[in-house]
């Protein structure tokens, strides 16, 4: 079971807050942490994605190094 799950917003075929909202309907799933990453920064997905249970929402990072430093930030590495 992971512990934590990143969506993103606009994935093929689902949104991050459906699998979001998949993942809370789902008591086995309960612990486990969900954050989402917007490209839009949208006030109305980011308050949609807290309503639904997301641990956080933040804009996806430009590259894979930022990418990396807020992982190990978030993680406490």
């Amino acid at each position: 079971m992971p512990d934590l799950l990143l969506l993103d917003s606009e994935m093929p075929g689902k949104s991050g807050c459906e699998v979001l909202k998949w993942v809370r309907e789902r008591p086995e799933l309960s612990a486990v942490a969900v954050i989402i990453l917007g490209g839009s920064g949208s006030p109305n997905e980011e308050d949609t994605a807290y309503r639904l249970g997301a641990l956080g929402y933040h804009t996806k990072p430009e590259t894979t190094e930022e990418l990396e430093h807020w992982l190990k930030r978030i993680c406490g590495n």
